[in-house]
């Protein structure tokens, strides 16, 4: 008995408290892929791997069930999602259809649930068929739905195809990628035009999550481990940058570019240690950024640079004093006691005379410092990271200095 088909995907959103409007639609796969550069676990399910007319029910944390309605358009029927290589494919052999005729029709109330044994934050699909826009303007074909228990968010498919396979193998894709709702079940309705009727298969899968958010104050007490963190980027280096709690109490140096100064983002990376024993986070990428304000530098004295404690796993610097502040925004001041014959360092001592793991006395500078133009004897006030490094066994106080005007007069 011939039927027509429609799929609903429903996103079931886990997290009710968080808002709607942290979710995206996308109908192309390149946007796609750039708004989850910084997602992890990133999983594509292509119905390649298998033989055509087997179960397309299950993968791993994926599951998928398929109903609609007989040719009555009242009684509710199994459909039992297979692979197919009865139709063109974005990946070769198959893509999915259902086991009856091997192709979806919209406009019957058919449904495709796609449920997670674990949250994840980012999914999408690609959709092969040949639909003829209705409405003016178009009505898009495609409707995909995220809910929570407060509101909902709707994504639209594009009038117009990526590309095309062939005759009557157009390709779409349509996606929702959230930066802190997570779901556990996604549905894609296909009646959103009801003047159009057409066949069309579903292909190539793709979902991806973020790791649990923590703060800087647990990341530093990580030996390793992926981690996702909100925070205020204080100071943008070149081949790494520096975030703080609004707060100012804990920094932390992130591994990786991208960042602008000022801005509270959200980010994901892994836990690590530089070979000079700083804890730092290897970065996987910026999920989401929003205008703020740069926290205040701390002004402090030579001897208080990088701090006597620990924290968490991050050591303190001998010869220091005071708290941790490995990671934060700085002020120092001094005159400038020595430089590297390739220009690379400075020295500044406010007096103290604190060793600097060099012949001169001081805080060792690095970054922008324009040491060319600079004298020893040379009265400087400073603005960077605090940072520290090795020499042997040794540790010693380190300032990184983000850009010229850093460094003043």
């Amino acid at each position: 008995m011939k039927r027509l088909f429609t799929i609903l995907i429903v996103l079931a959103a886990i997290g009710a408290s968080v808002a709607v409007q942290a979710a995206t639609g996308y109908t192309d796969r390149d946007a796609f892929d750039a708004a989850t550069a910084g997602y992890i676990q990133k999983t594509i399910t292509n119905f390649d791997l298998q033989a055509a007319g087997t179960p397309a029910t299950s993968y791993g944390s994926l599951s998928i069930a398929a109903d609609g309605l007989a040719s009555d358009g009242a009684t509710s029927v199994a459909l039992s999602p297979v692979a197919t290589d009865a139709y063109t494919p974005t990946s070769t052999p198959n893509s999915m259809g259902p086991s009856t005729d091997n192709q979806f029709l919209a406009g019957n109330s058919d449904t495709i649930t796609f449920t997670f044994s674990s949250p994840l934050y980012a999914f999408g699909l690609y959709l092969v068929g040949n639909p003829s826009p209705t409405g003016d303007p178009p009505i898009p074909f495609w409707r995909m739905r995220a809910n929570n228990t407060d509101a909902g968010f709707d994504a639209y498919s594009a009038t117009d195809p990526l590309y095309s396979l062939g005759a009557g193998n157009d390709v779409y894709f349509l996606g929702i990628v959230s930066t802190d709702q997570p779901f556990t079940q996604v549905t894609l309705h296909s009646d959103n035009d009801p003047a159009a009727v057409f066949s069309f298969n579903v292909d190539d899968l793709v979902y991806a999550t973020l790791p649990a958010e923590t703060t800087i104050a647990d990341a530093k007490t990580m030996a390793t481990g992926e981690v996702r963190i909100k925070a205020v980027v204080t100071r943008v280096h070149s081949d790494r940058f520096n975030i703080e709690t609004a707060d100012r109490t804990f920094g932390m140096t992130v591994l990786g570019t991208g960042a602008t100064r000022g801005k509270g983002v959200t980010l994901t990376g892994n836990v690590t240690g530089t070979s000079d024993d700083e804890r730092a986070i290897v970065l996987y990428g910026i999920v989401s950024e929003a205008d703020s304000a740069a926290p205040g530098s701390f002004g402090m004295g030579s001897k208080s640079v990088g701090g006597a404690t620990t924290s968490g796993l991050q050591i303190g610097i001998p010869d220091s004093q005071g708290p941790n502040n490995i990671g934060l925004d700085a002020t120092i001041w001094g005159t400038i006691t020595g430089k590297a014959a390739d220009d690379s360092w400075i020295t500044v001592d406010d007096g103290a005379g604190r060793a600097s793991g060099k012949p001169t006395t001081g805080v060792k500078v690095v970054g922008a410092i324009n040491a060319a133009g600079r004298s020893i004897g040379d009265f400087v006030v400073v603005r960077g990271s605090v940072s520290l490094w090795k020499s042997g066994s040794s540790h010693y106080p380190l300032i990184r200095v983000a850009q010229a005007s850093d460094i003043a007069p």
